[in-house]
């Protein structure tokens, strides 16, 4: 259990270190343009999520969100972490920004890297947003692999979105035969949601949030 001091340290250091733009930090449940059945939906399935997190935080329940260019997925995904911000720890972390700001060096490098890494072994929920739109690479690879098995490995919440649905994902991983497995952790982790509805591939996973 985590003590009121340390988590308010926790909250004010993941805003520092969240990899996200300004524009993101205004969009909220209650500012959304519900004007397709659709967004009504997601955002319903949204608010769902965070209205229920403690049962997500118990059950350990990861959700995939993958659709096309401009659904809205990274739209959901910050009103997901502007709500829950708020009283839980959350870290966000816009996969590509992340990814060019460590090859720039991040003025501070190696550093920033292992204060991330080290920042979500705490934290309640961690949300990567835009995955695999990075150019696939093995050293970008490699960066997402280190976030992203190190979280499920731990048994804590993630939420990702992406472009690409998971067996897609496998398809742009399979040429780098020791990343072919990130896509299939991804996948025994997750309940994958198209923005079109919920898949039934995964409905072994416990979601009792959902029902």
């Amino acid at each position: 259990q985590i003590k009121k001091n340390d988590k308010e340290r926790i909250m004010s250091k993941c805003k520092n270190i969240s990899v996200i733009d300004k524009k993101s930090l205004s969009e909220t449940f209650e500012n959304t343009r519900l004007d397709t059945t659709e967004t009504k939906e997601m955002m319903k399935l949204g608010k769902k999520y965070c209205l229920e997190f403690e049962k997500v935080l118990k059950e350990n329940s990861n959700l995939y969100l993958f659709g096309e260019t401009g659904v809205g997925k990274s739209y959901l995904s910050n009103c997901i972490y502007n709500y829950l911000s708020k009283k839980h720890t959350v870290l966000m972390i816009n996969m590509p920004l992340y990814l060019l700001n460590l090859s720039k060096g991040y003025s501070d490098g190696e550093t920033r890297e292992t204060e991330i890494l080290r920042v979500l072994e705490n934290v309640d929920l961690l949300v990567i947003d835009d995955l695999a739109r990075e150019k696939i690479n093995e050293w970008t690879l490699e960066k997402t692999m280190n976030i992203i098995e190190k979280r499920i490995g731990m048994l804590k919440p993630i939420l990702i979105n992406s472009n690409y649905s998971i067996d897609n994902l496998k398809d742009k991983y399979s040429k780098f035969d020791e990343f072919d497995r990130l896509a299939d952790r991804i996948k025994g982790a997750c309940l994958d949601v198209e923005y079109k509805g919920i898949s039934k591939r995964n409905n072994e996973i416990s979601n009792s949030w959902l029902v």
